[in-house]
């Protein structure tokens, strides 16, 4: 069974659930920023791939 949280802890408790969750959001963020970097720069390439070989034939 789950004891009830003193009333004095519930305060830090939520702090701590807030910065466990902002500091998971922080990594999300930047492993999705990253992400977007990669496809941007291989699109990128296959961009001005395709415009050299049109212009090449």
């Amino acid at each position: 069974m789950i004891e009830p949280t003193p009333s004095k802890d519930v305060p830090e408790i939520i702090q701590k659930f807030r910065d466990e969750l902002n500091e998971e959001i922080e990594e999300a963020i930047e492993d999705h920023e990253f992400k977007m970097t990669k496809i941007g720069i291989i699109t990128l390439i296959v961009f001005v791939g395709f415009i050299f070989l049109f212009i090449k034939i």
